[in-house]
């Protein structure tokens, strides 16, 4: 399904199916983008929130696969992300919360509404730079809202799947962390000015890329989440979060 122009609502987001065929894509104009599904979930080896042409326009390396989110909320938390395992398990299944999904001039745009809350999640690059912006609005909430965002990372080829535990080497930052695969590797940063970073080093195995799977070739790879980032927001405010190299 091609996003352009795309706008669907709850009743066409509630079914895992049809919400990851629906797919988006940002560019930044030297050769970097970032891709993924409506629902969430990675279905390509291509997918990936921060994907960066090292030699610009080539070299194209998925650095964050995409991240997960969870919103604390009166004491109950919502799980707004979605990953497909190699079992065929789906978890979690944030899609389910999912008001409205639009492409707002080139930007995608997540709303999900879960009683009297609801959340927008926005996606923006910078031209000419391999940089990839989140952000998160509470559009309406009678409480404060703590958000929880897990980036799931790598580094690899945009062409293949990368398996198994990486010494990805994380260090610690003023915002957030930085990043290095290995001696020599590009380092690429997560940052936030509005969130407290806990690290952490937490693998998330055999993710499973559906379209490949279709396509007859390997179809699944395995991602580490270096840490969290804990915000806490009132109604109107925006958490944000800088993904670059």
């Amino acid at each position: 399904m091609n996003a352009a122009n795309l706008v669907l609502n709850h009743e066409d987001l509630a079914d895992f199916d049809a919400a990851s065929a629906a797919e988006w894509l940002l560019t930044n104009g030297n050769g970097g983008y970032a891709a993924g599904s409506v629902a969430g979930a990675c279905t390509r080896r291509y997918h990936g929130w921060l994907v960066a042409a090292l030699e610009p326009p080539v070299q194209r390396t998925v650095l964050v696969a995409k991240c997960d989110i969870t919103a604390l909320y009166r004491g109950v938390y919502y799980e707004l992300g979605a990953n497909e395992y190699a079992d065929g398990t789906v978890h979690p299944r944030g899609f389910e919360h999912l008001e409205r999904f639009v492409i707002d001039g080139q930007m995608p745009v997540w709303t999900w509404a879960v009683g009297d809350l609801r959340l927008r999640q926005r996606l923006w690059m910078t031209h000419g730079e391999s940089t990839t912006y989140l952000s998160l609005e509470v559009l309406a909430a009678n409480a404060p809202v703590e958000f929880i965002v897990r980036p799931l990372c790598t580094y690899r080829d945009y062409h293949g799947e990368a398996r198994g535990a990486r010494p990805l080497m994380v260090r610690a930052t003023p915002q957030g962390c930085a990043i290095e695969a290995f001696a020599g590797a590009t380092v690429y940063h997560l940052a936030s000015e509005n969130a407290r970073f806990v690290a952490s080093s937490d693998w998330h195995w055999n993710i499973f890329h559906r379209r490949e799977a279709e396509r007859g070739l390997d179809a699944g790879e395995d991602l580490l989440c270096p840490g969290e980032f804990h915000a806490s927001l009132a109604c109107g405010a925006t958490f944000s979060l800088c993904m670059s190299i």
